[in-house]
């Protein structure tokens, strides 16, 4: 059984649209979305994930539609599942702590504050960030830092799904190559279900299965090796300008 599902999804908004989409994504697997670059696939990651709701349709986690039940079951679904966004979700008037305690006090209250600091500094220490940051506003820090911090608040709830929109944004080299080496640790876990979006050719090749799409439709499924060997016009373009950005992948 998938551990999230779409069904007949039909979503529209002033910068995108999905008409009938189904899709299904298996536990442990790790997922890859290609677009054109002008095409705002976070739209389709937002729905996906739950922080928006489709016109028509469900999305499902477990089978349990996450825009519909008891409150309850509503929150233990959002506990599962955590998103990195590109840039801009950390609270301006909360310190750096207190944005990543945010959600974890929400949905892990019966956690002591002991326990949840220690996870704090792992990741600190993991992502070579001082701890002297964490009583600092999101204002000073960083592009960096502030990813990194997007990042850490995503991993701290031990997620069962996570969305990774466009992860490697504003990170150095050695940030890179720590958060491939972490996602790749989660992947072979295997309890965590990854879905992956970018505008660079990093870690598809990772990927248990990719889907191209355009205009909000899916054009052409397969591996990474599979897409790259295309013979869609469409699909060849897309990958093309997936080559064409410059981002030292060569040295990843």
């Amino acid at each position: 059984m998938s551990l999230v599902s779409l069904e007949s999804v039909h979503y529209i908004s002033d910068r995108y649209e999905v008409k009938d989409l189904s899709m299904q994504f298996e536990k442990g697997k790790l997922y890859g979305f290609l677009a054109p670059p002008d095409e705002p696939v976070n739209e389709l990651l937002k729905l996906i994930s739950g922080i928006v709701q489709p016109d028509e349709g469900a999305v499902r986690f477990n089978n349990t539609d996450m825009n519909l039940g008891t409150l309850y079951n509503l929150r233990e679904i959002r506990k599962k599942i955590s998103y990195i966004f590109e840039r801009g979700s950390l609270l301006a008037n909360l310190s750096i702590l207190e944005n990543l305690l945010l959600p974890y006090d929400y949905h892990y209250p019966d956690v002591s504050r002991e326990e949840k600091m220690e996870n704090i500094r792992n990741y600190f220490s993991y992502f070579l960030l001082p701890e002297s940051i964490l009583e600092e506003r999101p204002a000073v820090q960083r592009q960096q830092t502030s990813k990194l911090v997007i990042i850490i608040r995503a991993l701290l709830t031990s997620p069962e799904f996570l969305v990774l929109d466009m992860p490697f944004t504003d990170l150095e080299l050695k940030s890179k190559k720590r958060l491939l080496r972490k996602l790749a640790e989660l992947k072979k876990g295997g309890n965590i279900t990854q879905l992956y979006y970018s505008n660079s050719d990093i870690l598809y090749d990772e990927c248990d299965l990719c889907y191209v799409f355009e205009n909000g439709k899916i054009i052409e499924t397969g591996a990474w090796d599979e897409l790259i060997l295309s013979d869609n016009p469409q699909t060849q373009k897309i990958i093309k300008d997936y080559f064409e950005i410059e981002l030292d992948e060569a040295e990843i």
